[in-house]
């Protein structure tokens, strides 16, 4: 997610009563397991983006089960280590 600006160790505030919209930045419950992608509407498609090039969009199915928990509203990043 560094292209979205989330780094690894960073503390995500993600609230859980607003609604997914196209660009947003959201955790999921897909395939048994929480995710933090970007929410992107593709052509009437659903996709999970992420934040890494090198990974490839994933495509939701209409048979795919996805829980939206939560849209991310704050990142913060630890800038001193003890």
């Amino acid at each position: 997610m560094v292209d979205f600006g989330i780094h690894p160790g960073d503390t995500l505030v993600v609230d859980r009563s607003l609604t997914a919209n196209h660009g947003d930045i959201v955790m999921v419950l897909w395939d048994g397991g929480f995710m933090v992608k970007q929410w992107w509407l593709h052509r009437g498609q659903l996709q999970l983006r992420s934040g890494n090039p090198e990974h490839a969009p994933i495509e939701v199915g209409p048979e795919d089960q996805v829980e939206v928990w939560g849209v991310v509203t704050w990142s913060f990043r630890r800038q001193f280590r003890r």
